[in-house]
């Protein structure tokens, strides 16, 4: 009857495999190597820089916001909280691009289970000094309307923790530099050369992730948020499906890849096999035990 004890080295052994492969990254993969564009010269200079991800904004830069009240930067961080802040740059008058990308959060924050305020706040500012806090209320109210339709969201405009700013040449600079914002004035068309990204930021202000385009996938904009917030943000089986997505910064995109499908399905594999082993040890022993009563 020593068959008794065989399941046990089978058990522990899947045990350690179980535990290497969850206990590393479960999508490491190589990202894609992205070809650096070219642009033409009217744009340079209107691009953003990557290499900012991991700094600090400065959080004494002067706003204005969209009540005409002078407020800091600091006022929408809180270091001993975990709820990020979603940053945005451009121009109200934008004709087209400004209104791509905050149309484009708006639809995918609209699809994710976080809600604007208890997890997460955005902060707009303008990069037009000539803007007012009047034009900022309007372009406010467009664009914060359509959230406050979500479920547990206040129904009333001025409670929604997202705020439109204003603010003078030299912080709005300042700002940009400080996230890798490129833009540059024309003076013949009147109109701002500018990248289209939104920035997420830690609470204490670390700029965290980059998503660029016009386009934002809600699975790649929660991971964004989940890793700005410490990784409080989500339930265990939404962090580990989405640390499936890797951060390319080349691209300043998330990605999914086929090596870190392929280990999270081997994991679960693991998983299956041990509740199975587990199982046929149980039935062992209870065996074993009738076994001793009849005798």
């Amino acid at each position: 009857m020593s068959h008794q004890h065989q399941p046990a080295p089978l058990f522990a052994t899947c045990v350690a495999v179980f535990v290497v492969l969850l206990g590393g990254n479960l999508c490491l993969a190589h990202p894609p190597q992205v070809g650096s564009n070219v642009l033409p010269k009217q744009l340079q200079g209107s691009q953003v820089v990557a290499d900012r991800i991991g700094s600090f904004v400065p959080l004494d830069i002067a706003l204005t916001n969209e009540r005409g009240e002078p407020v800091t930067l600091q006022h929408y961080f809180n270091i001993t909280s975990s709820r990020p802040v979603i940053l945005t740059l451009g121009y109200y008058r934008c004709p087209m691009l400004c209104s791509f990308v905050m149309g484009a959060l708006v639809k995918a924050l609209q699809q994710i289970p976080l809600q604007l305020g208890k997890h997460y706040s955005i902060v707009s500012v303008s990069i037009d000094p000539k803007e007012t806090p009047q034009t900022a209320a309007l372009r406010r109210e467009s664009f914060v309307k359509p959230l406050l339709q979500q479920p547990a969201s206040p129904t009333d405009l001025t409670q929604a923790d997202w705020h439109f700013h204003v603010t003078t040449q030299q912080e709005a600079q300042r700002l940009a530099q400080a996230v890798g914002f490129g833009y540059r004035y024309d003076k013949a068309s009147n109109q701002y050369a500018h990248a289209a990204a939104i920035f997420i930021l830690s609470p204490n202000g670390k700029l965290n992730r980059i998503l660029y385009g016009v386009e934002y996938p809600p699975p790649q904009l929660q991971q964004a948020l989940k890793e700005a917030s410490a990784g409080i943000i989500g339930r265990l089986f939404e962090r580990v499906v989405l640390s499936c997505f890797h951060y390319d910064p080349s691209s300043h995109r998330y990605g999914i890849y086929i090596f870190g499908i392929t280990r999270l399905f081997a994991a679960l594999t693991v998983a299956i096999l041990i509740a199975a082993v587990l199982t046929l040890h149980i039935k062992e022993r209870w065996k074993l035990q009738q076994q001793k009563r009849r005798n």
